[in-house]
């Protein structure tokens, strides 16, 4: 079973719907949805998230950031180096208060709280509060966040969209599924390192060769026509004001979606554009198009085509459902990278 490889955008998604989904329903605790969206939603090292402090969440006029202990290198400390304050959505902003209100202020003296470790021994406890001197003492240790998030994501039982199979995740994969969709949204190998916090941009090159060979090999094995169906969407996304292209695709019923980077095809002639390009690795799709109205269509007409007894022409539409499902969750990626 595959366990390093990064996570494609369905299987991303779906995974994310779970975890939301279990804490909402109080089937995860507030500290393993906190362990979780740590290390899904800033590619952290366990050991990094341990050595996390109070201190490290500034929380003001301007939102919530949070600076990320550099990961341990040769002759420096875990806590000797840091990376660049990092913005917190709204969102899980006050998950991030509720957790310290309810987790960390507890556990610790009034004075010594900005002290005090995000993620705490299981020696410690809320009855006795302890004073924290700016040591690591007192921190869980790599493994404790590890089996954290282990457990929880265990007790979900996602089973991938594409595989069929349960999906086996770690830390690890977590943090290569970050580098590799930023890799995918056309990141340059620079931005991957200082999203990673890596000193040298040339060990994250390698994201980007990934993603290269990985579709040169579903072509190899399947042929360019099924391409689609391996990769879902597979073309560009683009500002509608910054498209250089002028070849714009457009119909009778939708326009405004986007451009055509080969200036036609047989798609635009026969009359199945736009449609048909949100599987075309030449569609350039824009930001600011109906893409999510088109999906409600397709959803709704596939599903009175099933109710008419029409279930193979119903399936006809499924690979493009999917193809804008995946768009519109990379369109949702590439606004919350350009807020932070």
């Amino acid at each position: 079973m595959y366990t390093k490889g990064a996570l494609r955008p369905a299987e991303d998604q779906l995974l994310a719907t779970l975890i939301n989904s279990a804490f909402a329903a109080g089937k995860m605790s507030l500290r393993a949805f906190f362990v979780i969206r740590m290390l899904r939603g800033f590619a952290m090292r366990p050991s990094q998230l341990a050595a996390m402090k109070v201190s490290d969440v500034r929380d003001g006029d301007s939102g919530m950031h949070i600076r990320i202990p550099m990961a341990k290198q040769r002759n420096t400390q875990l806590r000797g180096e840091f990376m660049p304050w990092k913005p917190v959505s709204a969102g899980f902003a006050d998950i991030i208060r509720t957790y310290l209100a309810e987790e960390v202020y507890p556990v610790a003296t009034i004075g010594s709280r900005e002290n005090a470790p995000l993620f705490w021994t299981a020696k410690m406890r809320k009855v006795q509060p302890t004073g924290f001197d700016g040591s690591i003492i007192g921190h869980a240790n790599a493994d404790n966040i590890t089996d954290i998030y282990q457990l929880a994501i265990h007790n979900l039982n996602a089973i991938s969209p594409l595989t069929g199979e349960k999906m086996k995740l770690n830390p690890r994969r977590e943090r290569h599924t970050y580098a590799t969709h930023l890799a995918m949204n056309g990141a340059p190998a620079e931005e991957i390192a200082v999203n990673l916090g890596q000193t040298h941009a040339g060990s994250c090159q390698p994201y980007i060769d990934a993603t290269i060979g990985h579709f040169q090999s579903i072509e190899n094995v399947v042929g360019a026509h099924y391409v689609a169906v391996g990769d879902r969407f597979i073309g560009n996304v683009v500002s509608e004001n910054k498209d250089s292209n002028e070849f714009i695709i457009v119909n009778d019923k939708l326009s405004n979606v986007g451009s055509c980077g080969s200036n036609g095809c047989s798609a635009v002639d026969c009359g199945v554009a736009p449609l048909a390009c949100y599987t075309c690795r030449n569609f350039n799709a824009w930001e600011e198009g109906p893409h999510q109205e088109i999906l409600d269509t397709l959803l709704e007409e596939q599903i009175n085509r099933r109710k008419d007894n029409h279930a193979e022409l119903a399936e006809t539409t499924t690979n493009t459902i999917i193809a804008i499902n995946d768009l519109i969750e990379r369109i949702k990626q590439i606004r919350e990278t350009r807020n932070a």
